[in-house]
């Protein structure tokens, strides 16, 4: 019998073990015709992870910490034990492969335990008690049934005995042992994974070719239709819109960049725009300019006389400045019409003049002032109408390339990834093909788990849609719209919000069990502020609960609170703090804090448990590259080790300039131009004095020349550019150079990882030396495309402080974190050239646009979509704040002030609710001014938040900085080397032996091969020779071949 007998329902554990009312839920998988009008996703219950329906689609809501792949794990463990679904039958979705490889590895782990636990071992997991609980109940219900069935059933009634003999603890446990043992089969796939198997199994079905090539990246055939396009609209364009396009820095590459995301997005709708009247407007500012500049030519010095009248303001009109002013006028007017004004034009308007003058004076008056105020607007409505033309001018482009990409694919036989996504959801609208293909994939997979469903779109939605729709099957929707912050991946929350209304049955996940109670506490208090804490009142914040679960006390000198806030000091004067003096205060205050806390752990007055607090404890949550530079270079400066983790491309790293310069170099020395640019980097070391001393010297010179004479010898021979590579980094002593930079380890380690790729490139594609520049340069030229190979590697393993993107630590933990920079409230919105957002009224799913994506063109600074696209900005930057927030597990540090732009942040929404009613207000609130945020409101606000958090958070001034702090990181412990002891006898001398003789001793060999080898073909009967055979040889090379022959030997 095994060792775990049935528990009482309260001892199950965790909260999503209990039993919990069950609920009538709808026979059909997926409700297609859900009743708009009722709240969803306030419709939530505790999830029983036990009795939860496996006959329908469910919907799990798991909040930050709250277990999510602990309960994926326990719901295939079901399906394979209770229910009997073959592992390769139960399909798996999440949306990275770093997220595939932990699903797969701790859904492996779980049934291992659960399959030892079936067998009698000993477990803690609750799960498995719980199923080996509910196996040995069954297994009694069917041992009483038989037992009534042989008093009261006749003999040839017990066919049913017979097979229910076999137990059920002992069937599910043959289940269990049965899935690990083929686990390699597991169904377990990124969405993009799964899409191309399903493609490819059915490719007649979906109409897709066998021999189609995968892209991982496909901008360089995007860069090529785009190019064919600048060809054919600018090449004909009228040159006045080719010198504007110009002038504006319009690029091919610009222009990709611009509709790269607009692409593969079938349900993005957008209209026409109308076309511009170029010539009339060009044709206006041409006699504008004309009547100008023949006035000022005729009357320009009575002008700028005109200026100098004591009626105007000197602080606009300074006298000092006015000759200039007309100086640029004068060289202006002289040469071609240019639709550019001078920076200084508006001074000599008319309606600038009147805004100048002096209360109770008359602003000057001359023909000029009004020729200036008509070319002005002459040129204003030439600038409409040109931007008009580059709106047009990009819709036809994303025309364009929607049918000229798919199309040079399609002849090249290539996809991207995102391709299989757009085809395979095609497949399945397709009229009775595509019903027969979603017939075939549900088939395929009895039950369905689809992780972080937040992070989906319309596309990859419709597709488990069209899939599930109207079958019992168990489907499982995982995910947290709370976390949904990669909109510029292409994610779409509205999806979300979508299979919320679709899903018959609804849960949540109530215990986080990352966090410290004291933390959770803090955190609930925050964003239970205020009921729309989101923004989106669909997305609810529901208070998590602590796990019961013992855990190590954290100890530190800065008090026992869990969330810390620290106070921005105020700006001079009437006006807010300046965010560049803002962004240096918080990265000198958080490296300091960060290196009190470590020195602290040194003496043992910071610690978890029993264990100092060390650098990897402690993580840096930023936004951008400028933030986490701020902070890497202010920690480095105080002597604490950090390293940093980002998905941003090594290519686009200082590293990939050196590598290309050492290439160009190289490949031909004699350009002596090439050669000074790579010693002036810092892997070779010369300065300018010490390059200008070497080039006056022609011996020295011409050494260094010989140099990488002979590492183009190597390049072009054997040995190739790894070879190279290593001569130059020892004969430069490039490590050490590299080293000696207090980034040195970052740098070192792209360089290596740069030339890596670049080697793994030579050998695949057989790139000759000029070939390898030429990809290195194309490679460097698509940095930002994502690819996880080419993202930066970890410099260091060891004990350090961890900088890292908020998107990044996503589904990552730390003892400690420092949230520096959520008092920033940039919404890039505002600058987007093409303006993307969704129409309808998210708080009312009856409307029939609601999440409908929307594109504009030229959306206006005032526009509906543009102030819905800044509304969605917003919302998505309060989910980045939960993220990051709740990414600690005893400890986090948080920035708050009056600074410029922070009252339209996630934490100015979160703590100032009676400030920020609605999301117009942030919109409308000051731009950094110091009276929205003056110190006693600020005060005041905050005042509800420690009463709400009570002990568990504090407020406080940002620590002030000051010298002499410096953190010098323990040396490890010596260890004392010893020799290995070598007990081998080693035999003299040279000898000859065989494979046999070194093989010995092994059990088993496989067939012989050496006489088949050594018989020679067999030659026709008319060529062999007539002469007579020779008499056998009797000597030691007439000895019989073969392993028989060879094993005797050695035996005698």
């Amino acid at each position: 019998m095994c060792a775990v007998r049935r528990l009482r329902t309260d001892q199950l554990g965790p909260a999503f073990l209990r039993p919990a009312r069950r609920r009538s839920f709808p026979e059909t998988c997926m409700s297609p015709n859900a009743e708009p009008g009722t709240p969803r996703m306030s419709d939530m219950h505790p999830l029983d992870v036990l009795n939860v329906p496996l006959d329908c689609a469910n919907l799990i809501e798991a909040s930050a910490g709250t277990g999510k792949t602990y309960a994926i794990a326990s719901l295939v463990l079901r399906l394979v034990a209770e229910r009997g679904v073959r592992i390769d039958r139960i399909l798996v979705v999440t949306y990275t492969k770093a997220a595939t490889a932990e699903l797969r590895g701790r859904i492996r782990m779980r049934l291992v335990q659960a399959r030892d636990a079936f067998r009698g071992a000993p477990t803690d997991d609750a799960v498995c008690r719980a199923l080996i609980a509910r196996a040995e109940q069954q297994e009694r219900e069917n041992r009483k049934r038989r037992e009534h069935r042989a008093v009261h059933e006749k003999p040839e009634g017990k066919a049913q005995e017979r097979a229910d003999e076999g137990g059920t603890l002992i069937r599910w446990a043959r289940r269990l042992d049965a899935a690990v043992l083929a686990f390699d089969e597991a169904a377990i796939f990124t969405i993009h994974g799964y899409c191309q198997r399903a493609l490819a199994d059915h490719a007649f079905a979906a109409g897709e070719s066998f021999e189609t090539e995968l892209l991982a990246d496909d901008s360089g055939l995007l860069e090529e239709v785009v190019q064919d396009f600048w060809r054919l609209q600018l090449y004909n364009a009228a040159p006045v819109l080719v010198m504007q396009a110009l002038d504006a820095g319009l690029t091919p590459a610009r222009l990709a960049q611009q509709i790269r995301g607009c692409l593969g997005k079938p349900y993005l709708s957008y209209d026409e725009p109308p076309a511009p009247d170029i010539d009339t407007a060009q044709a206006a500012f041409e006699r504008a300019f004309a009547v100008a500049a023949e006035c000022w030519q005729r009357q320009g010095i009575e002008v700028g006389a005109l200026l100098h009248q004591a009626e105007l303001s000197r602080t606009s009109y300074r006298l000092a400045s006015i000759p200039g002013w007309c100086a640029e006028l004068d060289a202006w007017f002289a040469g071609e019409p240019k639709a550019a004004l001078p920076e200084k034009f508006a001074q000599f308007t008319y309606a600038k003049l009147v805004k100048a003058t002096k209360k109770g004076a008359t602003p000057p008056r001359h023909a000029f002032f009004d020729c200036a105020d008509g070319l002005a607007a002459a040129v204003e409505a030439l600038a409409t109408a040109f931007e008009g033309w580059l709106a047009r001018l990009r819709w036809q482009l994303l025309r364009w390339c929607s049918e000229e990409l798919p199309r040079r694919k399609q002849r090249l036989q290539k996809l991207a990834y995102d391709d299989l996504l757009t085809r395979l959801a095609a497949a399945l609208a397709s009229g009775d093909l595509g019903k027969r293909l979603s017939e075939s994939l549900a088939g395929r997979y009895e039950a369905a788990l689809i992780d972080e469903f937040q992070d989906t779109d319309p596309t990859q939605y419709e597709i488990f849609r069209a899939i599930y729709t109207g079958r019992s099957q168990p489907v499982f929707f995982v995910g947290d719209p709370k976390q949904a912050i990669y909109a510029f991946r292409g994610a779409d929350v509205f999806a979300y919000l979508r299979a919320s209304d679709d899903a018959p049955a609804r849960h949540t996940l109530a215990v986080n069990w990352r966090s410290s109670p004291a933390l959770i506490r803090a955190i609930n208090a925050l964003f239970g502020l205020r009921p729309d804490a989101f923004l989106l009142r669909r997305i609810h914040f529901h208070p998590v609960e602590a796990s019961p679960a013992a855990r190590p006390d954290f100890v530190a000198p800065d008090g026992r609170a869990a969330l810390q806030l620290w106070r921005l000091p105020p700006g001079e004067g009437d006006k807010a703090l300046g965010k560049g003096q803002a962004n240096a205060l918080v990265a000198a205050a958080t490296a300091q804090r960060i290196a009190e806390l470590l020195k602290a752990g040194q003496k043992g007055e910071a610690r978890i448990g029993a264990r100092a607090l060390h650098g990897g404890d402690i993580a840096v949550l930023v936004r951008s590259h400028t933030q986490s530079a701020a902070i890497r270079d202010a920690l480095l400066a105080l002597g604490v080790p950090c390293v940093l983790q980002s998905r941003d491309s090594v290519f686009a790293s200082r590293e990939a300039e050196l590598l290309s310069r050492l290439l160009a170099a190289v490949l031909d020395p004699r350009h002596e131009g090439r050669v000074r640019a790579l010693l002036l980097t810092d892997a070779c070391g010369l300065d300018l004095v010490q390059l200008w001393a070497l080039g006056q010297d022609t011996k020295p010179w011409e050494a260094m020349l010989e140099r990488f004479h002979r590492l183009r010898t190597i390049w072009f021979g054997r040995g190739g550019f790894p070879a190279m590579f290593r001569h130059w980094l020892s004969d430069f002593d490039v490590a050490a150079r590299l080293l000696e930079w207090r980034d040195g380890e970052r740098r070192l380690t792209n360089l290596l990882h740069l030339a890596e790729l670049l080697a793994a490139a030579i050998a695949e594609d057989r790139l000759t030396p000029e070939a390898s520049l030429a990809w290195l340069s194309d490679a460097r030229a698509a940095a930002g495309v994502e690819d996880e190979t080419r993202q930066l590697r970890l410099d260091s393993d060891a004990q350090r402080v961890q900088i890292v993107t908020i998107h990044r630590s996503k589904g990552l933990e730390y003892p400690v974190v420092f949230c520096p920079y959520l008092w920033n409230g940039r919404l890039w919105a505002n600058d987007e050239v093409l303006v993307r957002a969704h129409e309808g009224n998210p708080e009312n799913p009856d409307d029939s646009a609601f999440g409908r994506s929307r594109l504009e063109f030229a959306a206006g600074p005032d526009s509906e979509l543009r102030r819905q696209a800044v509304r969605e900005e917003l919302a998505e930057n309060l989910r980045l704040a939960y993220v990051a927030l709740t990414r600690a597990r005893y400890r986090c540090y948080l920035v708050w002030g009056a600074a410029s732009e922070s009252e339209r942040s996630a934490l100015a929404w979160l703590l100032h609710p009676h400030r920020l009613p609605d999301a117009a207000a942030v919109l409308a609130a000051g731009n950094g001014r110091k009276s929205w945020l003056a110190d006693d409101l600020l005060r005041a606000d905050l005042d509800a938040l420690l009463a709400a958090a009570g002990d568990t958070c504090t407020i406080q001034p940002l620590p002030q900085t000051g010298p002499g702090l410096r953190y010098r990181p323990a040396l490890p412990p010596a260890e004392r080397l010893q020799a290995a002891g070598f007990g081998r006898r080693l035999p003299a001398g040279r000898r000859t032996t065989s494979f046999t003789q070194l093989a010995e001793g092994r059990s088993h060999e496989g067939p012989d091969r050496d006489t088949l080898a050594a018989q020679p073909p067999a030659k026709p009967a008319a060529a062999q020779s007539p002469v007579e055979t020779a008499a056998p040889r009797r000597d030691f090379r007439s000895f019989p071949r073969g392993a028989e022959a060879g094993t005797c030997l050695h035996a005698m």
